[in-house]
């Protein structure tokens, strides 16, 4: 493990099933790299480029969708 942090921004997004909408973004195309942590599905925008955004948005949106049904 390094012994510095690596400056990040990231995104906590609150599931009634974490695991489920994190398998879907896993197998979603293209692949969101996530992980569960405490009961919520964890993004790290590092490695998201400004152009892919809107792109993360609407994967995100779509999985998410009909959870809450």
């Amino acid at each position: 493990l390094p012994d510095f942090a690596i400056p990040s921004r990231g995104v906590s997004i609150v599931s009634p099933d974490a695991d489920l909408l994190s398998r879907r973004l896993r197998m979603s195309s293209p692949a969101v790299a996530c992980r569960v942590e405490e009961g919520s599905v964890k993004l790290d925008l590092r490695a998201v480029a400004p152009e892919q955004d809107a792109l993360l948005s609407r994967l995100v949106t779509e999985r998410i969708s009909d959870l809450w049904e």
